[in-house]
Parts: structure tokens; C-alpha cells; sequence
């Protein structure tokens, strides 16, 4: 059976009868149908999510009314809610390497805030338009790529100790969980905005800007030892899991520190797939960048720096296709800067 996928007139139909219900009892400011389907995510069991503020005392209860054959349900916008949404998505000027409050939101503040800035609008008031209209797509971006890009670098971290430890099944899963933080990086720096991990995969395939690297991506994510025998020796766990963690922590690394650098102060337009050569300098791939409002960070285990966007490219760029010789061709800084890099850990030659 074909479900709709994405919100179609009759969903808003369905929405705008039981708006003019509401509206018999309750003084209205904003309504708006978002959710999955407003997202183009819906599945066979997706709701009308509909969100619904109103003026004065009488509460609005929190229910599904059924219209049209489907299930509207409504999801009141409180003022508390609605101030937590605006602090988070409406400006990031405070957003600092020595401010870092936001990262720490909670899932259904971003949630709250990402669904409000997109779907129909079926009815708003002077007063719930100036609130929805503080709501930056601009500035939510750049929050998500600053979360996604800081919980990659930990995971890596996190990675980097189980290998050194000789734990193999936890490196593979941390190293799993990083790139699922660097894609949805990624896809924030492409504008798709969403929370809800089980889209991940759905939301991977239809950006275009990650078209080029998608199938990398996509074989990194999966699992290929279900059918592992137990007790193998830790030589033969390396050898098993060695690729598939080295992939996955390559991929992670320059995914989020794409969408780090060319997804921040406009949309990524396009991702091409990683290179690895052997002949020049190469980036780490257990660093990853993050960014603030006042600056960039390259991060490592145990270890962080704080680096022009100069730098941070520079350490981007290298990918083994280069020789040192070549690189010195662009000047004395690039040598200096990839000397510096090499110094920190954050390259190899």
C-alpha cells in the first residue's frame, strides 16, 4: 500500500476543520501543520501534526481529532516553549568557544524550533507572526553542524581509546555513531534540517550536494560481521573490523569538517568523496573540526586547537595527494602551517 509522504492538500483540509473548530472556543495566534510529512518523511502511521497556539486562560488540550480519514494531532505551543525555541533558533551571536549553552539543548527544544520554521501556515496573528518570523533557518544550521561536528569528534575520541585498548567491537561502534553525527552535519550544512535519527538513511539518498559521496557513506554505515564467529583472537578482530573502523573514521572526520567549513555561513552546495593518496602530508583522521560564533577548533584526542579558517583548510586539504614540495610551491606559510600541523599530531607526512 502507497502512503503519502509528504503533505498533501487533503492533510491540510483535514487541518484547517479542525482549526475552524478550535477557533469556536479559543482565540488563535499561530496554527501550523509540520512534522514528518511537512519534511517529506512520512510513512504509513504519520499523525498531522499540527501546532496550535492560543490567546488567554483556557487550556488547549492535547488530542487527536479525526478529519478526512486522518489522525490531526494537536501539539499546544506554550510561551515557555515557544521563548526556549526562539532562544536557541533566533540568534547565535553568544555562541562562543567560551559559551557553549546551547550545544546542550535538549532534542525536543531543537525538535520544537526546526519543525516550527517549516510547514503550511494556516493561520497567524500580527503577534504569532512576529514570533515565527524570529525563527532563523540560518542560524539553526549553523547550531546543528556546531552539535553534530562536537559529538563526531568525541565519538572519535571515544574510538581512539577502545583501539588503543585492543577493544575492536567498541571502536567499530563508536566509530559508527560518529559518522551517523557527521552525516547529520552534512545534511544540516545542506539546509535538510531534522531531528529524528530514523530518517537518517531517507534523508542521506535525497540530498543532492551529497549525491557524489552518498555510496561511501552508505557501505560505511553498514554492519558486515553479523555472522562473526565468537572467541576470535584480537589479531584476527583487527583484521575483521580494521577497515571498516579506518573507513568509518576517515569518512566521519571529513564529512563533519565539510559541513564545519563550507556549510556555515551559507548552504554546502556539494561534497565530493574523500581522496587518500600516499605521496604528500595527510590529515589525521582521528581530528575533527568544530566551529563557534568567534572561531574554528581542531580537535584530537584529548587535545584541542584553536585555528584560523586558513589553517583549518589547510589541514583539510591534506589528503596525501599532494607532496610537501608541491604544497611549498603556495608559499612558506603552507609549509610552516603543515609543519605545524604534523607538530600537534593532527598530520602525518
Amino acid at each position: 500500500m502507497n502512503f503519502p509522504k509528504v503533505l498533501t492538500d487533503e492533510h491540510i483540509r483535514a487541518a484547517h476543520e479542525v482549526y475552524q473548530d478550535l477557533s469556536k472556543q479559543h482565540e488563535i495566534s499561530i496554527a501550523l501543520v509540520s512534522g514528518s510529512l511537512a519534511f517529506g518523511l512520512g510513512h504509513g502511521t504519520s499523525d498531522v501534526d499540527f501546532y496550535v497556539r492560543t490567546v488567554g486562560d483556557t487550556p488547549l488540550e492535547d488530542r487527536v481529532h479525526l478529519r478526512r480519514g486522518y489522525a490531526v494531532q494537536i501539539n499546544p505551543i506554550t510561551d515557555e516553549k515557544l521563548a526556549k525555541a526562539i532562544e536557541w533558533a533566533g540568534d547565535d551571536s553568544e555562541f562562543t568557544s567560551t559559551n557553549r549553552r546551547m550545544l546542550e539543548v535538549q532534542d525536543d527544544v531543537r525538535k520544537f524550533a526546526i519543525r516550527l520554521t517549516r510547514g503550511h501556515v494556516v493561520h497567524t496573528d500580527d503577534e504569532g507572526r512576529g514570533l515565527l518570523d524570529q525563527l532563523s533557518v540560518d542560524v539553526i544550521r549553523r547550531r546543528v553542524i556546531a552539535r553534530q561536528a562536537r559529538d563526531t569528534g568525541i565519538h572519535l575520541e571515544d574510538a581512539t581509546g577502545a583501539l588503543a585498548a585492543g577493544d575492536h567491537d567498541t571502536a567499530y561502534w563508536a566509530t559508527r555513531i560518529a559518522l551517523t553525527h557527521a552525516i547529520e552535519a552534512a545534511l544540516a550544512a545542506s539546509d535538510d534540517l531534522y531531528v529524528g535519527r530514523k530518517f537518517l538513511l531517507r534523508r542521506l539518498k535525497r540530498v543532492k550536494a551529497l549525491s557524489d559521496v552518498q555510496p561511501q557513506l552508505l557501505g560505511a554505515l553498514d554492519v558486515p560481521w553479523a555472522d562473526a564467529p565468537a572467541g576470535l583472537e584480537e589479531s584476527e578482530e583487527a583484521e575483521r573490523f580494521g577497515a571498516a573502523i579506518q573507513e568509518r573514521t576517515r569518512l566521519a572526520a571529513y564529512v563533519a569538517s565539510a559541513a564545519v567549513l563550507d556549510g556555515w555561513n551559507e548552504s554546502m552546495s556539494a561534497l565530493a568523496p574523500p581522496r587518500t593518496g600516499t605521496v604528500g602530508p595527510i590529515r589525521d583522521p582521528f581530528h575533527c573540526l568544530m566551529r563557534f560564533g568567534d572561531g574554528i577548533a581542531l580537535t584530537g584526542p584529548d587535545k584541542g586547537f584553536r585555528v584560523g579558517e586558513e589553517a583549518a583548510r589547510l589541514w583539510f586539504s591534506l589528503d596525501g595527494s599532494r607532496s610537501l614540495d608541491d604544497i611549498g610551491e603556495l608559499g612558506s606559510s603552507m609549509r610552516d602551517g603543515v609543519a605545524k600541523l604534523v607538530e600537534i599530531g593532527a598530520a602525518q607526512r
